[in-house]
This record gives structure tokens, sequence and C-alpha cells, in this order.
């Protein structure tokens, strides 16, 4: 760029940048408490058309959808102006594909696995995209919870507690699914907060795998709404009987957050939370968050939310219709036993109502098994482990036993045969 006879940068890179088609150019000009003349004349643009080769600038996306839902598949080219598309779902084309994204009919199970990829050509050459996985699964449904909460009866469950401040956290008479009662965690008011805290309903047994259900509306609030709300199990011990919280959650079990404020780049999001570690933080459109507003259909106002924790250590969320989270591995998952459920939601500046219903959590009663391999190394052992787990030792099993970090022990981990017996075992890693 040069100004005036001043030169002020030559051959500037500039990251990612890809050739425009269809745009525009401008200039933009202010003064604020102070002022000063800005004045154009004698404007000159030349624009130089493409003429390198086609290319790739946004690969279709990988997808996973309830089956009966469609799947949509995009690609961005460094010049589209004149390109053609042929898009393809495993290596076959396909009829009628023929625009820069393909939308699939309706999915069956049978497609979970499928790839699809496009091929577009243009004056400037052609170009292949990358594949794009289809994942289809089936919707998750709850059988014999043994939590049920309806708030049809306007009041606090027995055993339940509900904490709220500037007005959050109460139970209605009306307002729920086809205008029942219903847990009003917020009203679209700023500053509020509630927690409905659920007990232990398997008596202090190890909880192996869980199902949660439970209908959520969120409407009503500012044009950019705040804060979000979210789902918690953690030990009892670190859900304090007179906690308000958000979309943040409490504690070091599991979180699964609804984030509806963007701070810092971090929303619109779901998140999840284990061990006290962010899994994931995936971003989306906020009117993928929000439900219907208070006048249309009552059974259009909620979205259905289905939470699956399984034995195997991963998670599942489906929020209205949608596949959130599938099969989100929760590294040094173990069972819990007088671990509680709750759920809390916060306003801030800016507000958002956060109504809750129907209220289902289903649990299996067991132990997960925690994977530590062993094998031979000449006259030692190997030994090795998932994520999220320590090793330890002890040189007895009786009468008191005393298990203590393996220093420095990581995956894999030989221990030398040089000494008295010793036993091993993993435990949560911090």
């Amino acid at each position: 760029m040069a100004y005036g006879e001043r030169v002020f940068y030559n051959g500037l890179q500039l990251p990612g940048y890809t050739f425009t088609a269809a745009g525009r150019f401008g200039f933009y000009g202010r003064t604020g408490g102070e002022n000063e003349n800005q004045w154009i004349d004698n404007l000159l643009i030349k624009a130089t058309q493409s003429s390198g080769p086609l290319a790739i600038t946004a690969q279709p996306a990988d997808a996973t959808v309830l089956v009966g839902s469609n799947a949509t598949f995009t690609v961005g080219l460094s010049d589209p102006n004149g390109a053609t598309y042929s898009w393809s779902k495993n290596g076959s084309t396909i009829s009628g594909a023929t625009a820069s994204s393909y939308t699939t009919p309706p999915t069956v199970l049978g497609d979970s696995g499928s790839t699809f990829k496009v091929v577009a050509t243009g004056p400037s050459g052609t170009a292949t995209s990358s594949n794009a996985l289809l994942t289809v699964v089936s919707p998750i449904t709850i059988s014999s919870p043994n939590i049920i909460y309806d708030f049809n009866d306007c009041a606090l469950p027995p055993g339940t507690i509900l904490n709220g401040n500037a007005g959050g956290g109460y139970i209605d008479c009306s307002g729920g699914i086809t205008n029942s009662g219903v847990l009003k965690l917020t009203d679209a008011i700023n500053s509020q907060g509630g927690t409905f805290i659920m007990p232990d309903a398997n008596n202090n047994a190890p909880i192996k795998a869980l199902t949660a259900y439970f209908a959520v509306r969120i409407a009503d609030g500012t044009a950019t709404p705040a804060d979000g709300f979210s789902f918690v199990w953690a030990p009892s011990n670190e859900i304090p009987s007179n906690v308000v919280f958000g979309q943040g959650g409490i504690g070091n079990g599991l979180i699964v957050g609804f984030d509806t404020y963007n701070n810092n780049g971090e929303a619109p999001s779901f998140n999840a939370w284990y061990h006290g570690a962010l899994l994931v933080n995936k971003l989306v459109p906020i009117d993928l968050l929000e439900t219907g507003a208070y006048n249309v259909d009552p059974l259009l106002q909620y979205a259905d939310v289905f939470i699956q924790v399984n034995t195997n250590g991963t998670l599942d969320l489906q929020y209205h219709g949608n596949v959130i989270f599938n099969h989100l591995a929760l590294p040094g998952y173990a069972a819990l036993a007088g671990g509680e459920f709750a759920i809390g939601g916060a306003t801030g500046g800016l507000n958002e109502t956060h109504w809750v219903d129907n209220i289902q959590i289903a649990t299996t009663v067991g132990l997960v098994p925690i994977p530590l391999n062993f094998s031979r190394s000449g006259n030692d052992i190997r030994f090795t482990w998932g994520d999220g787990f320590k090793l330890q030792s002890t040189l007895s099993l009786s009468p008191t036993i005393v298990w203590t970090d393996v220093p420095g022990a990581t995956s894999p981990y030989i221990a030398i045969n040089n000494s008295a017996a010793k036993f091993f075992r993993l435990a949560p890693a911090p």
C-alpha cells in the first residue's frame, strides 16, 4: 500500500486469502469527539479475474443426525462464478445434486457410514472435495425412570431442594407443557437464578449408567439472551444445599451446559465437563438453543432434552431433535455412589426464560470395569490404561491397605521385577 509518496505495505501476506466472487468495494469514514475532513477523489480500481486453478476453500463437513432427519453438505470454491457441481454418495453420482449444497432425503440407519463428496467444475478448472462422513443414530428413549417430576401439583416434590435469587427458582401452576405446572428457574428478568436439586434415588448404590429426559423452554428474552442453564450429576457433597448456579454447573462430576451468552467467543454453545475438565465447547447458532415463543402451540414452546451416560464411559446429548454429542468419551469414567442430580439456570445483565418440565431419570446400578491391561516384558510387567486414571500400588492387601501413587507413571508403564510382591490398581486422576 502506498500513501502519497510513501510505501507502507509491500507484499503483505493475507492469511487464508481466497478469491472473492460477486464482491463490492467500499470506503468507511467517521469522526468522533474530535474531527477531520475525509474526502476521496479520482477513484480508480482494477480487479483481476482469477485465472488460477479452481480450489476447494471449504470442505463438506461430517454430519451426525437422528434417523429420519436430513443431512446437508456444503462446499466452498475459490471461484464459484460459472461453476457446476456433481455430488456423489459412496462413489455413485446422485441424480439432480448439482448445487453447492446437497441435502439428503430423510435418513435411515442403513445410511450411517456413507460418504459424500462433490466434483466442481469451473472456467479455471476442476476440483474434488474430500469425503464427508454421515452418521445416523437412533433417538434416545427412556424407560422405567426412577425419578419423575411433572410439577402438576404446583408443589415442591418431597426430598428435593429449590433455591433461587432475585425472584427466580419457583414452581408455577401454569406455563408448562399443555399449560401444566412447571419449574421456573428464571423468568426473562435480569440477574435471576434458580437451582433444583434431586436426591439420590438409589440409596447410595453405585450408578454406572443413566438416561435423563426433560423439556426445557428458552425464550422471551433480550435480543442477545443470557445466560443459560446446566444439568449436573455429582457427589452430594459437591452440590451444596443452598447453591444457585447457571450454565457452568457445579462440582467435579458430569456437567452438561447450555450457554446462550457470548462472553469471549465461547457461546452460544453446548458444553460438557467431567472431573473438572472441559471436554467440548460446541458452538452453534442461537436459534438452535432457543425454543418457541409463548404465543405458539404449547407443544412447540419446549425442546426435548435427552442426556445419556453409557457404561462404556461415553456421553450422548440430543436436543430439540438434533444430535449434539454422540459417544463423547468421559476420561476416567467410573460408577458414582451417593450422587445427586441438579438443574440450574441464570440470567445476567441480559435475560431469558429458563423453564423445565417433565423431568425423568432412569439409572442403572452397578460398577464399571476399569481397563488396566498388562503383559510380560521380559521378566517385568507392562501396564497400559486409558486417559483419566492414575496408577497406584501397595505392598500388601491386608490387614490395612495403603495405596500410593506410582511416581511418574504414565501409560504404558514397565514395573521392574526387582523387589517383593506388589499390587497395582487404577484410580481416577484428579
